[in-house]
Parts: structure tokens; sequence; C-alpha cells
């Protein structure tokens, strides 16, 4: 999913479909409570002086029962968030045993976007 704020909410602007049978059945233009969800979460969490050092956030069944998922920051050339993109499944996709492999490719996804955007990482 790709997510961006849209006043107090997040609204989902684009999904990936799973090529597995078990699917999220979330829609592009559906919004989310910042309270519910990574995609919320995330896009929250980057406003003004807030700031989450682990450059991620991780959402267990807040907005669906059943799913989890992992969201990052995506942010254009004057350094402020434009959007969250998330990773998201069934809790059994999702797990402990993937969930290191799972964050450092979308953490490499969103700093390469972000880099499209014109972004520069000042930690690099």
């Amino acid at each position: 999913m790709l997510t961006a704020l849209n006043g107090r909410e997040a609204t989902c602007l684009e999904k990936v479909e799973s090529r597995k049978l078990i699917k999220l059945s979330l829609d592009g233009g559906i919004n989310f409570p910042f309270y519910a969800g990574t995609s919320s979460k995330i896009l929250l969490v980057y406003q003004k002086d807030s700031y989450i050092k682990q450059g991620y956030s991780f959402s267990d069944q807040e907005a669906d029962p059943g799913a989890k998922a992992i969201g990052a920051p995506i942010f254009d050339h004057r350094g402020k968030i434009v959007a969250g993109l998330p990773i998201a499944g069934p809790r059994d996709r999702i797990n402990e045993k993937n969930k290191v492999r799972l964050i450092r490719l979308l953490k490499e996804t969103v700093a390469k976007i972000s880099q499209e955007l014109g972004y520069m990482d000042s930690d690099k």
C-alpha cells in the first residue's frame, strides 16, 4: 500500500495485491484514523517534532483482525514526509521469522523512493 496524509486521516493511494490466496481487502481511497494501523502511525509520528529512531512502525491487528503490517516513511526533497509505505498481510506471513528481512527490504525501498524525490539523508 501507499498512503498519504488527508486531513486527520491516512488515505490509501495505491496497493499491490499479493499472489497468495489470502489477501487484504483494502481498496484505494479508503481512509484510516491515525490511531489504527501502521500506515497511519508512520505518517503521524513524523509530523512536526515527532521522531522514531528505528525508522519504521509496526501494527498487530489494530486496523484489521488477523493482519499485521510494517510501515516506513517516504520523504521529499525538503525532508518532509509525503507518504508511508507499509507491507501488510496475514499474521502468519509477517512473523518473527521474516520480520527482520521485511524491515530491511522496506527501509531500502523507501530510501530509494525518497532519493528519487530529492531527499538527502543527513545520516549518510
